[in-house]
């Protein structure tokens, strides 16, 4: 009974904190105009959304440089729009329908980083790391303020998770994640890693190493097929295609648009390629750097480096069957190489940084609130919202000469410096996490998730054996 009346409570709380949370984001939204290019492009997207056919979109509008994964959004918030009376996509009501989008998506993310976490953790828990998304500063102000629809693709990321951790099905997590990696490629090495969970888990079910190898293949070609028939769904009505089909566009021609839209080291991220930067001013990337190559070249080579290494890490822990909590491990690394994205290559904006501090909202409720997960936690989400706050600006003729000068000079240096540290501290505490057993590592998580989910996977191996049989 007592358990009974905990979770109608904490379900209660969780409601009250989406409710309290969304009222803020709604509240502060009419206040700020949201970043003005941004918000006039959305309107002309929108009305050729509405007015002319969809495979016609990339021909007609203005600098079509997204993907069309969150156009159907875009369109289902113009049709809503219309058919409330609404016509000019210019006037502020629509700027303030746009801005409900990151906010319901926040909303979702809230509850989903709840079920996430009370499936493995204590329902205590799994509000703390709600709350610390929902009541982000960093997160508000890219919602409520800029008006950023960073938080949809997540939202997407995130679903897919919840399928993969609470449900038997996970293959039904792969169209979420396609939809995800049409609106957001580099969200792809974190879509790979969600898909690995419940292939690793199988492994850890006691299968020999040559049967996992096999039931890993088809599974790996029944989730590509699955994520391939997505994608088309997607792309197609777009005018869009895939290698082999006659189309109008292809989604690679679409994406380097996008990627060459703007050549040059950061666009304004606080990443590598800040440092010794003294303003925003955005230096070309293809220019020769040193021996002969490119900061694009060296950016990418890096980039590649690093997601190797996760791919050798993640290998590793599965072959070695190593004694790690599975979910906080696969959280880590896509934390890693969220951040790996932002850091490493060039022509990143300043925003792609949030990929990395959801996965962080998440690991804050695995380890129960842990003083160094939370310390990396809020240092990430107050160079985050430092950095966003500076590219939004409007404030810099509030301040004294003296100190805007220093914050959109060499403080962009120390953001990024800052950054790099919180970059080391994660490769350290994936180490550790490596390196130590579950229950000695300074991150430990409850291996409930696991040892519920392997024991559920033995009676599904030989329920399939029996069928077969």
């Amino acid at each position: 009974m007592r358990s009974v009346t905990s979770a109608r409570s904490s379900s209660a709380y969780l409601i009250l904190l989406v409710i309290v949370a969304l009222a803020i984001r709604l509240a502060l939204a009419p206040f700020f105009g949201g970043f003005q290019y941004d918000m006039y492009a959305l309107a002309d997207w929108t009305w050729h959304l509405q007015f002319t056919p969809m495979n016609l979109f990339y021909e007609y509008a203005s600098s079509p440089d997204h993907l069309p994964g969150d156009l159907w959004f875009l369109w289902g918030l113009g049709t809503i729009f219309r058919a409330f009376g609404g016509m000019n996509f210019e006037s502020d009501s629509y700027q303030f329908a746009i801005k409900t989008v990151p906010a319901l998506a926040d909303a979702a993310i809230g509850i989903l980083i709840y079920t996430i976490v009370a499936s493995v953790r204590s329902k205590r828990d799994a509000l703390l790391s709600a709350s610390f998304y929902l009541f982000n500063p960093a997160v508000i102000y890219l919602t409520a303020v800029w008006g950023q629809w960073d938080s949809v693709s997540m939202a997407l990321v995130l679903t897919a998770l919840w399928i993969v951790v609470t449900k038997r099905m996970w293959l039904w997590s792969v169209p979420f994640l396609a939809w995800a990696v049409v609106i957001k490629p580099p969200l792809a090495p974190l879509a790979g890693l969600v898909v690995m969970i419940p292939i690793w888990r199988d492994y850890l079910a006691g299968h020999s190493l040559g049967s996992w190898l096999v039931r890993s293949a088809v599974r790996g070609i029944a989730a590509g097929v699955i994520g391939l028939v997505s994608v088309l769904i997607v792309i197609l009505p777009y005018g869009v295609g895939l290698p082999g089909l006659k189309t109008t566009w292809q989604l690679l021609d679409r994406m380097q648009v996008a990627i060459d839209l703007y050549p040059h080291r950061t666009l304004a991220a606080s990443n590598i390629w800040m440092l010794g930067q003294s303003s925003l001013a955005r230096i070309n990337d293809e220019t020769d750097l040193m021996a002969g190559f490119s900061a694009q070249q060296y950016g990418n080579l890096l980039l590649v480096i690093a997601m190797a290494a996760v791919i050798v890490l993640l290998a590793t822990l599965i072959i070695r069957r190593s004694a790690v909590p599975m979910l906080l491990t696969s959280l880590w690394m896509m934390t890693l190489a969220a951040f790996a994205f932002f850091m490493l290559p060039t022509r990143v904006h300043e925003r792609y940084l949030f990929p990395a501090l959801v996965c962080l909202a998440v690991i804050t409720g695995l380890t129960g609130g842990h003083r160094r997960v939370m310390a990396l936690a809020t240092g990430t989400s107050l160079t985050y919202l430092l950095n966003i706050a500076i590219v939004y600006g409007g404030f810099r003729a509030a301040i004294p000469e003296w100190l805007g000068d220093f914050v959109y000079g060499s403080f962009l240096s120390v953001l990024a410096i800052a950054n790099i540290a919180i970059f080391g501290a994660l490769v350290w505490g994936m180490w550790s996490l490596v390196r130590s057993s579950a229950s000695e590592s300074w991150m430990a998580a409850s291996t409930t998730l696991d040892q519920r989910e392997l024991a559920g996977l033995d009676q599904t191996a030989q329920l399939t054996d029996l069928r077969s049989s």
